[in-house]
């Protein structure tokens, strides 16, 4: 059985792996003068490759219930919250788009149908769950020596959730990521149902594109977000 890693290795884990590394991510395109940054060819791979690497850690970590991989109890049990907060926050987020970015009101679906489609499908199957895996459930689970299990541990894992984004180029997409890491990471410490809360971010992330706002997503590039 291997030995519990120190509080100093996680530590220095978590700061590198949650937090130099996205940095670096977004650094490097610059550094290289690249027209690749914000929104890359490297944005899936990086998140297939942290979340595979989180899901390793978890498998190999005797300490961690399996079930939460999924749990689908927990799920049935802590919908009903999750849907309700939902609605209210899609209605929320739909009256601040119109206000603040009119022009980008449900721009994506009504002028891009076919690649607004891709998006809803491709989006949930290609890129949430592994998040989930990372800064849910080995995130939550891999750190609490150091965060412990309450405020501290959501504060922290929002944080880290929202900082990821800053591949996307917009301090816009990191502000809303900070919430929406605050929503998954409260509906998870509930339920432990990664299966709940894939759902719950995969609603959010569509919604955000359909709205108008996942232009912030797409590294400030509607051209290339529209094909």
């Amino acid at each position: 059985m291997n030995a519990a890693p120190s509080t100093r290795r996680l530590t220095l884990e978590c700061v590198v792996v949650f937090g130099a590394l996205p940095a670096l991510a977004w650094a490097a395109p610059r550094l290289l003068n690249s027209a690749q940054a914000g929104l890359g060819m490297w944005t899936f791979p990086a998140i297939w490759a942290l979340g595979l690497w989180a899901l390793r850690v978890l498998l190999r970590d005797p300490a961690f219930d399996r079930r939460e991989l999924w749990h689908w109890r927990g799920a049935l049990e802590h919908w009903r919250p999750m849907a309700l907060r939902f609605v209210l926050a899609a209605a929320a987020l739909a009256g601040l788009t119109y206000a603040l970015f009119p022009d980008l009101f449900f721009r994506f679906p009504t002028q891009a149908p076919e690649r607004w489609a891709v998006v809803m499908v491709g989006y949930p199957l290609l890129s949430v769950y592994l998040q989930e895996v990372a800064f849910r459930s080995a995130f939550m689970h891999r750190y609490r020596p150091i965060l412990g299990s309450g405020s501290a541990m959501l504060v922290v894992s929002s944080l880290a959730f929202g900082w990821a984004h800053i591949l996307m180029d917009s301090w816009l997409a990191v502000g809303l990521s900070v919430i929406g890491g605050w929503l998954y990471a409260t509906t998870y410490q509930r339920s432990r149902s990664l299966a709940l809360v894939s759902i719950e971010h995969a609603l959010y992330g569509c919604w955000i594109f359909t709205v108008g706002v996942g232009y912030f997503f797409w590294g400030g590039r509607p051209a290339e977000m529209m094909g």
